[in-house]
């Protein structure tokens, strides 16, 4: 990734704020003290050796990775996370907490990736017609037949082949005992943490190239202005997290007002923000009239409990709470604007 201005600037303003705000140059050991450092260091310790010795019982790292072993490992971990960022369990900031609605894209040139890689091919081809790694293969070749190999002799010995010019091909080749098949590991498919939500805002934006805004929904509050705010302020992070642009007034509503301001707004996706209180009675009032003003889908903010049969039953459509799946509900409601816009 080639850095830009922005990039080298928090860099170096990180160092600057560490340093001159937080003083940790004046502190010889940080963490000294913490007993839940120490705790914390201890279990991670202890994991990694666990890990370690799983991985021997494996027959080594090779054989682990060979078999699958490995990657089944890091899936089932990768699974986890997924599903607690899915939920908004693991918050990551700036994507699905605090999101920029607004952000723009680096502009930036990209690099041409095939003239670095040809230009990285020839400095090496060139270094390597100067080099003679063929006495330090053939002495690693020696040690690898031999029975008697010192611990740490054969990765001594690769370095030096390495060093001496010698490809990964090569020391590959050295390496493997006469007869002995060569390894094949699958490679391990990398995932960002964010890369679900960042295909949601992609195609937030793509919607919006074709039809000069994003996907929109509507904050249909009832109540005073307090009444409306915690939901209110809960719908909108929870909807720009996914490319959404939220449309919403501070007023204070009844039913007949809310539903005319949506009625107003233009967009088909209406999110009734309240009190658990107010959602007693105004639900049944204001989806109906919601469903007849234009809205395709009515949501609710909050958890319905008990009152979901009820909810539903007066035309609200969806639920959003703490720990639902949010990346599953904006995926849906975005594909579904995508297909009212395009029909």
């Amino acid at each position: 990734m080639v850095s830009t201005e922005l990039s080298r600037r928090n860099a170096r303003n990180i160092q600057l704020v560490l340093a001159e705000e937080c003083h940790l140059n004046h502190v010889v050991d940080p963490a000294g003290g913490s007993w839940y450092i120490d705790w914390y260091t201890r279990q991670l310790a202890e994991k990694a050796w666990a890990l370690f010795q799983q991985i021997e019982k494996q027959g080594g790292m090779q054989a682990a990775a060979s078999s699958g072993w490995v990657a089944k490992q890091i899936d089932i971990v990768e699974l986890k996370r997924a599903r607690d960022i899915a939920t908004r369990k693991l918050p990551i900031t700036g994507i699905t907490e605090h999101p920029d609605i607004s952000e723009k894209k680096l502009d930036k040139t990209a690099p041409s990736r095939i003239e670095l890689r040809m230009a990285a091919a020839q400095r090496l081809s060139n270094w390597r017609k100067t080099q003679t790694p063929q006495p330090a293969l053939d002495l690693l070749v020696g040690a690898v037949r031999r029975s008697d190999i010192a611990a740490g002799d054969l990765t001594a010995r690769a370095i030096a082949a390495a060093g001496a010019g010698a490809t990964l091909g090569q020391l590959a080749a050295a390496l493997r005992p006469p007869g002995a098949e060569p390894a094949h590991v699958v490679a391990l498919a990398v995932h960002p943490f964010d890369e679900a939500f960042e295909a949601l805002r992609d195609a937030s934006d793509a919607f919006a190239a074709r039809h000069g805004h994003p996907p929109r929904v509507f904050l249909a509050g009832v109540g005073s202005i307090a009444e409306q705010i915690g939901r209110k302020t809960y719908a909108k992070n929870f909807f720009e997290a996914g490319g959404f642009e939220v449309v919403a007034r501070e007023a204070k509503y009844d039913v007949d007002s809310s539903a005319a301001e949506f009625a107003k707004s233009g967009t088909k996706i209406a999110v009734i923000c309240s009190t658990d209180k107010q959602y007693g009675t105004c639900v049944a009032q204001l989806a109906p009239k919601l469903k007849v003003a234009g809205a395709r889908t009515v949501i609710l903010a909050g958890n319905p409990g008990a009152h979901e049969a009820a909810y539903r039953a007066a035309g609200v459509d969806r639920f959003i709470f703490l720990k639902c799946d949010a990346l599953d509900t904006l995926s849906s409601l975005q594909r579904d604007e995508i297909v009212s816009a395009a029909a």
